[in-house]
Protein backbone atom coordinates (compact mmCIF):
# COMPACT_ATOMS: atom_id res chain seq x y z
CA UNK A 1 0.00 0.00 0.00
CA UNK A 2 1.54 3.59 -0.53
CA UNK A 3 1.75 5.95 2.49
CA UNK A 4 -0.34 9.11 1.67
CA UNK A 5 1.41 12.39 1.91
CA UNK A 6 0.51 15.47 4.17
CA UNK A 7 0.38 18.90 1.79
CA UNK A 8 0.76 22.13 3.87
CA UNK A 9 -1.01 24.69 2.37
CA UNK A 10 -2.31 28.30 3.75
CA UNK A 11 -5.20 29.91 1.82
CA UNK A 12 -5.12 33.32 2.24
CA UNK A 13 -8.17 35.31 0.37
CA UNK A 14 -6.26 36.66 -2.82
CA UNK A 15 -5.06 34.81 -5.53
CA UNK A 16 -1.95 33.69 -6.50
CA UNK A 17 -0.35 33.84 -10.05
CA UNK A 18 2.46 31.21 -11.10
CA UNK A 19 5.03 31.06 -13.90
CA UNK A 20 7.26 28.12 -15.17
CA UNK A 21 9.79 30.03 -13.33
CA UNK A 22 8.29 30.15 -10.11
CA UNK A 23 6.83 26.26 -9.72
CA UNK A 24 7.85 22.65 -9.63
CA UNK A 25 6.16 20.11 -11.19
CA UNK A 26 8.04 16.79 -9.40
CA UNK A 27 7.03 13.48 -9.78
CA UNK A 28 5.55 12.54 -6.37
CA UNK A 29 1.75 11.52 -6.50
CA UNK A 30 0.07 8.82 -5.14
CA UNK A 31 -2.84 6.52 -5.72
CA UNK A 32 -3.70 6.64 -2.25
CA UNK A 33 -5.44 10.02 -0.92
CA UNK A 34 -2.83 12.59 0.09
CA UNK A 35 -3.74 15.24 2.83
CA UNK A 36 -2.81 19.13 2.98
CA UNK A 37 -2.81 20.82 6.32
CA UNK A 38 -4.85 23.86 5.18
CA UNK A 39 -4.68 27.36 7.28
CA UNK A 40 -7.41 29.26 5.45
CA UNK A 41 -7.82 33.07 5.65
CA UNK A 42 -9.89 35.91 4.06
CA UNK A 43 -9.26 39.01 2.77
CA UNK A 44 -10.45 42.61 3.80
CA UNK A 45 -12.72 44.46 1.33
CA UNK A 46 -10.62 47.23 -0.64
CA UNK A 47 -11.21 50.50 -2.59
CA UNK A 48 -9.30 52.21 -4.93
CA UNK A 49 -5.42 51.81 -5.32
CA UNK A 50 -4.74 54.43 -3.48
CA UNK A 51 -4.38 54.37 0.05
CA UNK A 52 -7.80 52.72 1.44
CA UNK A 53 -9.95 52.20 3.90
CA UNK A 54 -10.38 48.39 4.47
CA UNK A 55 -13.32 46.56 6.13
CA UNK A 56 -14.35 43.69 7.89
CA UNK A 57 -17.21 41.32 6.41
CA UNK A 58 -20.34 40.49 8.14
CA UNK A 59 -20.29 36.62 9.15
CA UNK A 60 -22.92 35.54 6.20
CA UNK A 61 -20.13 37.38 3.90
CA UNK A 62 -17.52 35.36 5.34
CA UNK A 63 -19.23 31.94 6.23
CA UNK A 64 -17.27 28.84 4.49
CA UNK A 65 -19.36 26.30 3.60
CA UNK A 66 -17.31 22.60 3.01
CA UNK A 67 -19.42 20.76 1.32
CA UNK A 68 -19.45 23.79 -1.60
CA UNK A 69 -16.16 24.14 -1.70
CA UNK A 70 -13.46 22.55 -3.78
CA UNK A 71 -9.37 22.62 -3.79
CA UNK A 72 -8.04 22.27 -7.35
CA UNK A 73 -4.53 20.65 -8.38
CA UNK A 74 -2.69 21.25 -11.29
CA UNK A 75 0.75 20.73 -12.63
CA UNK A 76 3.29 23.88 -13.32
CA UNK A 77 1.41 23.94 -16.65
CA UNK A 78 -1.66 24.27 -15.56
CA UNK A 79 -2.96 20.76 -16.35
CA UNK A 80 -5.59 19.58 -14.14
CA UNK A 81 -4.56 16.53 -11.68
CA UNK A 82 -7.04 15.86 -8.87
CA UNK A 83 -9.05 17.79 -6.59
CA UNK A 84 -9.32 18.27 -2.43
CA UNK A 85 -12.12 18.77 -0.26
CA UNK A 86 -11.50 20.11 3.61
CA UNK A 87 -11.77 17.21 6.36
CA UNK A 88 -14.44 17.68 8.66
CA UNK A 89 -12.57 15.17 11.16
CA UNK A 90 -9.86 17.29 12.31
CA UNK A 91 -11.74 20.15 14.38
CA UNK A 92 -12.05 22.73 12.07
CA UNK A 93 -15.64 22.41 10.80
CA UNK A 94 -18.54 23.23 12.81
CA UNK A 95 -21.52 21.32 13.15
CA UNK A 96 -23.23 23.42 10.50
CA UNK A 97 -20.67 21.98 8.20
CA UNK A 98 -19.10 25.75 7.86
CA UNK A 99 -14.89 26.31 8.63
CA UNK A 100 -14.41 27.60 12.07
CA UNK A 101 -12.54 31.31 11.18
CA UNK A 102 -10.81 33.04 13.75
CA UNK A 103 -10.35 37.26 13.35
CA UNK A 104 -7.30 37.96 12.16
CA UNK A 105 -5.81 41.16 14.17
CA UNK A 106 -2.30 41.47 12.89
CA UNK A 107 -3.06 42.10 9.35
CA UNK A 108 -4.72 45.10 7.78
CA UNK A 109 -5.36 43.20 4.47
CA UNK A 110 -6.73 39.93 6.04
CA UNK A 111 -10.38 39.16 8.18
CA UNK A 112 -10.41 35.68 8.95
CA UNK A 113 -8.56 32.61 9.09
CA UNK A 114 -8.42 29.38 9.31
CA UNK A 115 -6.27 25.65 9.66
CA UNK A 116 -8.05 22.51 8.35
CA UNK A 117 -7.08 19.57 6.69
CA UNK A 118 -7.55 19.24 2.57
CA UNK A 119 -7.89 15.45 1.54
CA UNK A 120 -6.35 15.28 -1.84
CA UNK A 121 -7.77 12.87 -4.75
CA UNK A 122 -5.50 10.53 -6.14
CA UNK A 123 -2.87 11.23 -8.33
CA UNK A 124 0.17 10.51 -10.03
CA UNK A 125 2.15 13.70 -10.16
CA UNK A 126 2.80 16.19 -7.11
CA UNK A 127 0.72 19.13 -7.26
CA UNK A 128 2.20 22.23 -8.78
CA UNK A 129 -0.57 24.62 -8.20
CA UNK A 130 -3.96 24.86 -6.30
CA UNK A 131 -6.88 26.82 -6.76
CA UNK A 132 -9.90 27.30 -4.50
CA UNK A 133 -13.35 27.59 -5.34
CA UNK A 134 -15.45 28.24 -1.73
CA UNK A 135 -19.21 28.66 -1.55
CA UNK A 136 -19.78 27.45 -5.17
CA UNK A 137 -22.79 25.30 -5.69
CA UNK A 138 -21.28 23.54 -9.23
CA UNK A 139 -17.97 22.26 -7.96
CA UNK A 140 -17.98 18.46 -9.52
CA UNK A 141 -18.59 20.60 -13.13
CA UNK A 142 -14.48 22.29 -12.37
CA UNK A 143 -12.95 18.59 -12.07
CA UNK A 144 -10.85 17.57 -14.93
CA UNK A 145 -11.11 21.34 -16.33
CA UNK A 146 -7.26 23.08 -16.89
CA UNK A 147 -6.41 25.84 -15.05
CA UNK A 148 -7.32 27.98 -18.17
CA UNK A 149 -10.80 26.67 -18.55
CA UNK A 150 -11.71 27.35 -14.96
CA UNK A 151 -10.69 30.85 -15.93
CA UNK A 152 -12.63 31.25 -18.64
CA UNK A 153 -15.56 29.57 -16.55
CA UNK A 154 -18.76 32.60 -16.06
CA UNK A 155 -20.73 32.51 -13.06
CA UNK A 156 -24.19 33.60 -12.52
CA UNK A 157 -24.88 32.35 -8.72
CA UNK A 158 -22.67 34.23 -6.46
CA UNK A 159 -25.22 37.05 -5.25
CA UNK A 160 -27.29 36.44 -1.63
CA UNK A 161 -27.39 37.61 1.45
CA UNK A 162 -27.18 33.79 2.75
CA UNK A 163 -24.68 33.01 4.86
CA UNK A 164 -22.24 30.08 3.54
CA UNK A 165 -24.17 31.23 -0.24
CA UNK A 166 -20.79 34.25 -0.95
CA UNK A 167 -18.75 32.27 -3.62
CA UNK A 168 -15.23 33.43 -3.13
CA UNK A 169 -11.94 31.95 -4.91
CA UNK A 170 -8.25 32.62 -5.65
CA UNK A 171 -7.75 36.64 -5.20
CA UNK A 172 -5.04 37.37 -8.06
CA UNK A 173 -2.25 39.54 -7.98
CA UNK A 174 0.68 40.35 -8.24
CA UNK A 175 4.50 38.98 -7.97
CA UNK A 176 7.29 40.94 -9.50
CA UNK A 177 6.50 40.47 -12.84
CA UNK A 178 3.91 37.54 -12.83
CA UNK A 179 -0.17 37.94 -12.08
CA UNK A 180 -0.49 34.74 -10.09
CA UNK A 181 -3.61 33.00 -11.05
CA UNK A 182 -3.52 30.09 -8.45
CA UNK A 183 -1.32 29.09 -5.47
CA UNK A 184 2.42 27.57 -6.43
CA UNK A 185 3.12 24.63 -4.07
CA UNK A 186 6.34 23.71 -3.32
CA UNK A 187 8.04 20.39 -3.08
CA UNK A 188 8.96 21.21 0.58
CA UNK A 189 5.19 21.05 1.34
CA UNK A 190 4.81 17.90 0.44
CA UNK A 191 4.77 15.91 3.72
CA UNK A 192 4.69 12.27 5.00
CA UNK A 193 2.74 13.15 7.79
CA UNK A 194 0.32 15.74 9.19
CA UNK A 195 2.30 17.14 11.63
CA UNK A 196 5.42 18.24 9.77
CA UNK A 197 2.62 19.11 6.57
CA UNK A 198 1.40 21.84 9.38
CA UNK A 199 4.70 23.43 9.80
CA UNK A 200 5.23 24.34 6.27
CA UNK A 201 1.62 25.92 5.30
CA UNK A 202 0.79 27.42 1.69
CA UNK A 203 -0.65 30.16 1.49
CA UNK A 204 -3.40 30.81 -0.73
CA UNK A 205 -5.41 34.43 -0.75
CA UNK A 206 -8.76 34.53 -1.49
CA UNK A 207 -11.72 37.06 -1.88
CA UNK A 208 -15.37 37.24 -2.30
CA UNK A 209 -16.68 36.93 -5.97
CA UNK A 210 -19.64 39.94 -5.59
CA UNK A 211 -19.16 43.57 -5.15
CA UNK A 212 -20.71 45.65 -2.60
CA UNK A 213 -22.44 48.59 -2.79
CA UNK A 214 -23.52 51.43 -0.29
CA UNK A 215 -25.53 54.71 -0.78
CA UNK A 216 -25.39 56.64 2.70
CA UNK A 217 -26.72 60.23 3.92
CA UNK A 218 -24.39 62.74 5.40
CA UNK A 219 -24.95 63.17 9.01
CA UNK A 220 -27.50 65.86 9.89
CA UNK A 221 -30.23 65.89 6.78
CA UNK A 222 -33.67 66.97 6.93
CA UNK A 223 -36.27 64.03 7.25
CA UNK A 224 -40.10 64.10 6.30
CA UNK A 225 -42.24 62.89 8.95
CA UNK A 226 -42.16 59.48 7.97
CA UNK A 227 -38.04 59.16 8.24
CA UNK A 228 -37.06 60.08 4.05
CA UNK A 229 -34.10 62.25 3.81
CA UNK A 230 -35.31 65.42 1.82
CA UNK A 231 -33.17 68.11 0.57
CA UNK A 232 -35.98 71.59 0.40
CA UNK A 233 -35.87 75.20 -1.44
CA UNK A 234 -37.35 77.53 1.00
CA UNK A 235 -36.63 80.64 -0.76
CA UNK A 236 -39.64 80.02 -3.64
CA UNK A 237 -36.91 78.96 -5.97
CA UNK A 238 -39.28 77.04 -8.26
CA UNK A 239 -42.16 78.38 -10.60
CA UNK A 240 -45.15 76.55 -11.01
CA UNK A 241 -47.67 77.84 -12.74
CA UNK A 242 -46.21 81.34 -13.28
CA UNK A 243 -46.14 81.17 -9.36
CA UNK A 244 -42.83 80.86 -7.32
CA UNK A 245 -43.37 78.46 -4.54
CA UNK A 246 -40.88 76.35 -2.02
CA UNK A 247 -40.18 72.33 -3.19
CA UNK A 248 -38.50 69.83 -1.39
CA UNK A 249 -37.17 66.59 -2.84
CA UNK A 250 -37.84 63.69 -1.05
CA UNK A 251 -35.55 60.58 -1.06
CA UNK A 252 -37.93 57.36 -2.12
CA UNK A 253 -35.28 54.78 -2.33
CA UNK A 254 -32.16 53.56 -4.36
CA UNK A 255 -30.75 51.04 -6.15
CA UNK A 256 -27.16 49.90 -7.99
CA UNK A 257 -28.58 50.22 -11.82
CA UNK A 258 -27.26 49.00 -14.97
CA UNK A 259 -25.63 45.45 -13.35
CA UNK A 260 -24.02 42.75 -14.79
CA UNK A 261 -26.12 39.42 -14.35
CA UNK A 262 -22.83 37.16 -14.88
CA UNK A 263 -18.98 37.33 -14.04
CA UNK A 264 -15.89 35.42 -14.04
CA UNK A 265 -15.80 32.77 -11.15
CA UNK A 266 -12.28 33.91 -11.15
CA UNK A 267 -10.73 37.48 -11.09
CA UNK A 268 -8.90 37.93 -14.97
CA UNK A 269 -6.46 39.94 -14.98
CA UNK A 270 -4.32 39.76 -18.16
CA UNK A 271 -0.59 40.01 -17.83
CA UNK A 272 -0.24 42.55 -20.62
CA UNK A 273 -2.20 45.13 -17.90
CA UNK A 274 1.03 45.27 -15.90
CA UNK A 275 3.17 47.30 -18.35
CA UNK A 276 -0.01 49.16 -20.11
CA UNK A 277 -1.22 52.45 -18.51
CA UNK A 278 -3.78 53.17 -16.89
CA UNK A 279 -3.39 49.72 -15.18
CA UNK A 280 0.30 49.83 -15.09
CA UNK A 281 0.17 49.86 -11.19
CA UNK A 282 -3.34 49.22 -10.22
CA UNK A 283 -2.06 46.47 -7.54
CA UNK A 284 -0.47 46.01 -4.20
CA UNK A 285 1.53 43.32 -3.46
CA UNK A 286 1.86 43.45 -0.09
CA UNK A 287 -1.87 43.30 -0.16
CA UNK A 288 -2.02 40.90 -2.76
CA UNK A 289 -4.65 42.47 -4.45
CA UNK A 290 -5.20 43.81 -8.25
CA UNK A 291 -7.62 46.73 -8.25
CA UNK A 292 -9.22 46.13 -12.10
CA UNK A 293 -10.40 43.20 -14.03
CA UNK A 294 -11.66 41.75 -17.22
CA UNK A 295 -15.66 41.74 -17.78
CA UNK A 296 -17.21 38.63 -19.59
CA UNK A 297 -19.85 40.79 -20.76
CA UNK A 298 -17.61 43.39 -22.65
CA UNK A 299 -15.79 40.83 -24.76
CA UNK A 300 -17.19 42.31 -28.49
CA UNK A 301 -18.84 44.96 -30.31
CA UNK A 302 -20.71 42.61 -31.74
CA UNK A 303 -22.94 42.17 -28.33
CA UNK A 304 -23.77 45.84 -27.89
CA UNK A 305 -27.33 46.63 -28.59
CA UNK A 306 -28.37 49.65 -27.15
CA UNK A 307 -31.94 51.05 -26.71
CA UNK A 308 -35.32 49.07 -27.39
CA UNK A 309 -35.03 45.23 -28.68
CA UNK A 310 -38.30 44.40 -30.02
CA UNK A 311 -39.59 43.27 -26.58
CA UNK A 312 -39.27 46.68 -25.41
CA UNK A 313 -36.64 46.29 -23.04
CA UNK A 314 -33.87 48.83 -22.74
CA UNK A 315 -30.22 47.37 -23.36
CA UNK A 316 -26.61 47.59 -23.74
CA UNK A 317 -23.69 44.88 -23.82
CA UNK A 318 -25.58 41.56 -23.14
CA UNK A 319 -26.34 40.78 -19.76
CA UNK A 320 -26.63 44.18 -18.51
CA UNK A 321 -29.58 44.46 -16.44
CA UNK A 322 -31.31 47.99 -15.57
CA UNK A 323 -34.24 48.63 -12.71
CA UNK A 324 -37.00 50.96 -12.51
CA UNK A 325 -37.68 53.68 -10.48
CA UNK A 326 -40.16 51.00 -8.44
CA UNK A 327 -37.44 49.18 -7.64
CA UNK A 328 -34.87 51.36 -6.55
CA UNK A 329 -37.80 52.44 -3.91
CA UNK A 330 -37.21 48.76 -2.12
CA UNK A 331 -33.91 50.05 -0.75
CA UNK A 332 -33.63 52.23 2.26
CA UNK A 333 -30.82 54.72 2.29
CA UNK A 334 -27.94 53.05 4.05
CA UNK A 335 -27.88 49.49 2.78
CA UNK A 336 -26.35 47.29 0.69
CA UNK A 337 -26.48 45.94 -2.91
CA UNK A 338 -24.43 43.07 -4.65
CA UNK A 339 -23.23 43.05 -7.88
CA UNK A 340 -20.85 41.59 -10.34
CA UNK A 341 -18.07 43.37 -11.65
CA UNK A 342 -18.98 45.36 -13.91
CA UNK A 343 -15.51 46.78 -16.10
CA UNK A 344 -15.28 48.94 -19.01
CA UNK A 345 -12.87 51.71 -20.57
CA UNK A 346 -14.38 55.80 -21.30
CA UNK A 347 -14.14 54.41 -24.54
CA UNK A 348 -16.54 51.67 -24.75
CA UNK A 349 -18.39 53.73 -22.23
CA UNK A 350 -19.73 55.94 -25.06
CA UNK A 351 -22.77 55.37 -27.49
CA UNK A 352 -24.51 57.73 -29.82
CA UNK A 353 -22.29 60.70 -28.74
CA UNK A 354 -23.59 60.09 -24.74
CA UNK A 355 -21.17 59.20 -22.00
CA UNK A 356 -21.27 56.30 -19.72
CA UNK A 357 -24.20 54.58 -21.18
CA UNK A 358 -23.13 51.31 -19.99
CA UNK A 359 -21.35 51.64 -16.54
CA UNK A 360 -23.43 51.03 -13.10
CA UNK A 361 -24.47 53.49 -11.36
CA UNK A 362 -26.37 54.40 -8.29
CA UNK A 363 -30.14 55.00 -8.96
CA UNK A 364 -31.93 57.15 -6.70
CA UNK A 365 -36.04 56.93 -6.56
CA UNK A 366 -37.31 60.59 -5.38
CA UNK A 367 -40.40 62.45 -5.77
CA UNK A 368 -40.91 66.17 -5.60
CA UNK A 369 -43.33 68.07 -3.53
CA UNK A 370 -44.32 71.94 -3.49
CA UNK A 371 -45.90 74.46 -0.97
CA UNK A 372 -47.11 77.91 -1.45
CA UNK A 373 -46.16 79.94 1.46
CA UNK A 374 -47.23 78.61 4.45
CA UNK A 375 -49.16 75.95 2.96
CA UNK A 376 -48.80 72.25 3.56
CA UNK A 377 -46.08 70.12 1.23
CA UNK A 378 -48.38 68.73 -2.03
CA UNK A 379 -47.46 65.95 -4.31
CA UNK A 380 -49.06 65.67 -7.81
CA UNK A 381 -48.40 65.75 -11.63
CA UNK A 382 -45.69 67.88 -12.91
CA UNK A 383 -45.13 68.66 -16.18
CA UNK A 384 -42.34 70.35 -17.39
CA UNK A 385 -42.34 72.55 -21.09
CA UNK A 386 -40.24 75.28 -22.74
CA UNK A 387 -38.17 75.24 -19.53
CA UNK A 388 -41.70 76.09 -17.59
CA UNK A 389 -43.05 73.62 -14.91
CA UNK A 390 -47.17 73.04 -14.81
CA UNK A 391 -49.70 71.18 -12.88
CA UNK A 392 -52.24 69.23 -14.88
CA UNK A 393 -55.01 71.84 -14.72
CA UNK A 394 -52.86 74.52 -15.67
CA UNK A 395 -51.28 72.90 -18.61
CA UNK A 396 -54.33 72.34 -20.16
CA UNK A 397 -55.13 75.58 -19.92
CA UNK A 398 -52.04 76.30 -21.46
CA UNK A 399 -52.78 73.78 -24.52
CA UNK A 400 -56.42 75.71 -24.93
CA UNK A 401 -55.40 79.29 -24.73
CA UNK A 402 -51.73 78.82 -26.14
CA UNK A 403 -51.43 76.34 -28.63
CA UNK A 404 -55.82 75.81 -30.08
CA UNK A 405 -56.22 79.40 -29.69
CA UNK A 406 -55.78 81.04 -33.39
CA UNK A 407 -56.14 77.75 -35.27
CA UNK A 408 -59.59 76.51 -34.37
CA UNK A 409 -62.82 78.18 -33.19
CA UNK A 410 -66.27 77.20 -33.06
CA UNK A 411 -69.06 78.69 -34.77
CA UNK A 412 -72.32 78.49 -34.24
CA UNK A 413 -75.59 80.47 -34.31
CA UNK A 414 -77.37 82.23 -31.43
CA UNK A 415 -80.66 84.28 -31.32
CA UNK A 416 -77.78 87.17 -31.37
CA UNK A 417 -77.19 85.56 -34.68
CA UNK A 418 -73.73 83.98 -35.85
CA UNK A 419 -71.13 83.56 -33.62
CA UNK A 420 -67.73 82.53 -32.84
CA UNK A 421 -65.92 81.11 -29.78
CA UNK A 422 -62.48 80.27 -28.84
CA UNK A 423 -62.00 76.40 -27.99
CA UNK A 424 -62.42 76.09 -23.76
CA UNK A 425 -60.07 73.51 -21.85
CA UNK A 426 -63.49 71.69 -20.26
CA UNK A 427 -64.38 70.90 -23.69
CA UNK A 428 -61.19 68.89 -24.52
CA UNK A 429 -61.55 65.30 -22.82
CA UNK A 430 -57.88 64.12 -23.46
CA UNK A 431 -55.55 62.18 -21.08
CA UNK A 432 -51.88 62.26 -21.22
CA UNK A 433 -49.67 59.39 -22.26
CA UNK A 434 -46.22 58.15 -22.83
CA UNK A 435 -44.74 59.38 -26.25
CA UNK A 436 -42.08 56.99 -26.86
CA UNK A 437 -41.35 53.75 -24.98
CA UNK A 438 -38.31 55.10 -23.31
CA UNK A 439 -37.12 56.05 -19.86
CA UNK A 440 -37.53 59.95 -20.83
CA UNK A 441 -40.41 60.99 -19.22
CA UNK A 442 -41.84 62.63 -22.46
CA UNK A 443 -45.73 62.63 -22.78
CA UNK A 444 -48.17 63.10 -25.59
CA UNK A 445 -51.61 63.99 -25.61
CA UNK A 446 -54.40 61.55 -26.44
CA UNK A 447 -57.80 63.33 -27.28
CA UNK A 448 -60.98 61.41 -26.70
CA UNK A 449 -63.83 64.15 -27.18
CA UNK A 450 -64.19 67.22 -28.43
CA UNK A 451 -67.68 68.69 -26.48
CA UNK A 452 -69.52 71.09 -28.91
CA UNK A 453 -70.45 74.38 -27.08
CA UNK A 454 -74.18 74.60 -28.53
CA UNK A 455 -76.00 72.38 -30.58
CA UNK A 456 -74.75 72.49 -34.16
CA UNK A 457 -71.81 74.13 -33.59
CA UNK A 458 -68.61 73.76 -36.65
CA UNK A 459 -65.21 73.32 -35.76
CA UNK A 460 -63.06 75.97 -37.79
CA UNK A 461 -59.82 75.47 -38.71
CA UNK A 462 -58.14 78.55 -39.50
CA UNK A 463 -55.67 78.20 -42.85
CA UNK A 464 -54.20 81.53 -43.50
CA UNK A 465 -56.69 84.34 -44.06
CA UNK A 466 -59.66 81.50 -44.58
CA UNK A 467 -61.13 78.86 -42.06
CA UNK A 468 -62.13 75.72 -42.94
CA UNK A 469 -64.89 73.22 -41.23
CA UNK A 470 -63.90 69.94 -40.01
CA UNK A 471 -66.08 67.00 -39.83
CA UNK A 472 -66.97 66.45 -36.18
CA UNK A 473 -66.09 62.79 -36.77
CA UNK A 474 -62.31 64.59 -37.00
CA UNK A 475 -62.55 66.53 -34.28
CA UNK A 476 -60.73 64.66 -31.68
CA UNK A 477 -58.24 63.84 -34.25
CA UNK A 478 -57.46 66.99 -35.37
CA UNK A 479 -57.09 68.76 -32.32
CA UNK A 480 -54.89 66.10 -30.73
CA UNK A 481 -52.84 66.83 -33.92
CA UNK A 482 -52.28 70.21 -33.16
CA UNK A 483 -51.21 69.61 -29.54
CA UNK A 484 -48.69 67.25 -30.35
CA UNK A 485 -47.42 69.20 -33.85
CA UNK A 486 -44.45 71.17 -34.31
CA UNK A 487 -46.40 74.38 -33.06
CA UNK A 488 -47.88 72.26 -29.81
CA UNK A 489 -46.38 70.35 -27.37
CA UNK A 490 -43.55 69.38 -30.70
CA UNK A 491 -43.50 65.46 -28.76
CA UNK A 492 -40.84 64.54 -31.84
CA UNK A 493 -38.21 66.52 -30.08
CA UNK A 494 -39.79 65.16 -26.64
CA UNK A 495 -40.34 68.40 -25.26
CA UNK A 496 -43.11 67.93 -22.99
CA UNK A 497 -41.86 65.78 -20.10
CA UNK A 498 -44.68 64.54 -17.26
CA UNK A 499 -43.23 63.97 -12.94
CA UNK A 500 -46.13 61.67 -12.18
CA UNK A 501 -47.22 62.21 -8.79
CA UNK A 502 -43.61 64.06 -8.60
CA UNK A 503 -41.57 61.14 -9.69
CA UNK A 504 -37.99 61.90 -10.16
CA UNK A 505 -34.75 59.79 -10.14
CA UNK A 506 -30.83 60.31 -10.54
CA UNK A 507 -27.81 58.48 -12.02
CA UNK A 508 -24.84 58.23 -10.36
CA UNK A 509 -21.88 56.61 -11.88
CA UNK A 510 -19.95 54.70 -9.75
CA UNK A 511 -16.53 55.91 -9.80
CA UNK A 512 -14.02 52.96 -8.89
CA UNK A 513 -10.80 55.14 -9.76
CA UNK A 514 -10.69 58.56 -8.44
CA UNK A 515 -7.80 59.62 -9.88
CA UNK A 516 -8.11 57.55 -13.46
CA UNK A 517 -9.53 59.62 -16.46
CA UNK A 518 -10.32 56.90 -19.18
CA UNK A 519 -10.94 54.04 -17.19
CA UNK A 520 -12.52 55.53 -14.18
CA UNK A 521 -15.99 53.70 -13.85
CA UNK A 522 -16.96 50.00 -12.91
CA UNK A 523 -16.84 48.06 -9.92
CA UNK A 524 -14.66 44.94 -9.27
CA UNK A 525 -15.09 42.26 -6.69
CA UNK A 526 -14.06 42.39 -3.12
CA UNK A 527 -14.39 46.21 -3.08
CA UNK A 528 -16.76 48.03 -1.00
CA UNK A 529 -18.31 51.07 -3.15
CA UNK A 530 -20.08 53.69 -0.48
CA UNK A 531 -21.71 56.69 -2.19
CA UNK A 532 -22.48 59.64 0.00
CA UNK A 533 -25.26 61.94 -0.67
CA UNK A 534 -24.73 65.31 0.52
CA UNK A 535 -27.45 67.39 -1.29
CA UNK A 536 -29.51 67.66 -3.86
CA UNK A 537 -30.10 71.00 -5.58
CA UNK A 538 -32.37 70.39 -8.71
CA UNK A 539 -35.37 68.11 -9.43
CA UNK A 540 -34.36 65.09 -11.84
CA UNK A 541 -35.30 63.22 -14.85
CA UNK A 542 -38.70 62.37 -15.15
CA UNK A 543 -40.79 59.49 -14.32
CA UNK A 544 -43.63 58.69 -16.25
CA UNK A 545 -43.85 54.85 -15.61
CA UNK A 546 -42.56 53.83 -12.26
CA UNK A 547 -42.38 50.48 -14.53
CA UNK A 548 -39.73 51.55 -16.85
CA UNK A 549 -36.65 50.41 -16.42
CA UNK A 550 -34.01 53.25 -16.25
CA UNK A 551 -30.91 53.54 -18.68
CA UNK A 552 -28.75 56.08 -19.14
CA UNK A 553 -29.59 58.37 -21.94
CA UNK A 554 -27.02 59.22 -24.25
CA UNK A 555 -25.96 62.83 -24.47
CA UNK A 556 -29.15 63.50 -22.33
CA UNK A 557 -28.39 62.98 -19.09
CA UNK A 558 -25.58 64.05 -17.15
CA UNK A 559 -22.80 62.79 -14.74
CA UNK A 560 -24.11 63.42 -10.77
CA UNK A 561 -19.85 57.42 -11.46
CA UNK A 562 -0.79 20.53 2.26
CA UNK A 563 -1.28 22.69 5.55
CA UNK A 564 -3.48 25.44 3.89
CA UNK A 565 -3.71 28.76 5.77
CA UNK A 566 -6.88 30.33 3.73
CA UNK A 567 -7.24 34.04 4.76
CA UNK A 568 -10.21 35.95 3.37
CA UNK A 569 -9.46 39.29 2.61
CA UNK A 570 -11.12 41.87 4.13
CA UNK A 571 -13.60 44.35 1.90
CA UNK A 572 -11.71 47.32 0.15
CA UNK A 573 -13.52 50.16 0.68
CA UNK A 574 -13.93 53.28 -2.19
CA UNK A 575 -16.18 56.76 -1.10
CA UNK A 576 -17.61 59.02 -3.73
CA UNK A 577 -19.17 61.73 -2.55
CA UNK A 578 -22.38 62.85 -4.59
CA UNK A 579 -23.43 66.40 -5.10
CA UNK A 580 -26.59 67.02 -7.19
CA UNK A 581 -26.85 70.73 -8.59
Amino acid sequence: MKTGKLISIALLSLAVACSKENVTSNQGGSDANQYMAVDIAMSVGSSTKAPADYRDGSEAESTVNVNNSIFLFYDAYGNYLTSGVISATEGSVDENGNLKLTTNNQSGYVEKESKAVIVLGPTRLRPALVLAVLNYDNCNALKTLSLADVHKKVDNKAISTEAGKFTMTNSIYVDGNNVVNATPIAASSVKETKEEALKTPVQIYVEREVAKVNMKAKDGLKQTADGKICFETPNAEYVLNGVKVSARIVVDGWAANAFNTTSYLVKEVPTSWLVTNPFANWFDEAAKRTFWAQDPNYSGSEEYVFGRTPEGEPGTYKNVKYLSWNDATQNNVDSYNYMYENTTDKASARVNGGELANVPTILIAAHVETAKTGAAWERQDIYKFGGLFYTDASLRNYAAEQILKGKLYWEYTTVEGLKKASVLPDQVKAKFVANVADNSGSVKVEVEALTAPAEGAKLMKKEGESASEIESANWAKTVEDILNGENGFNIAKKELVCFKNGMCYYQVPIKHNQTAEDVAYGTVRNHIYELTLSKIAKIGNPVFNPEEKLVLIPGEEKDYYVSAELKVLKWRVITQDVVIE
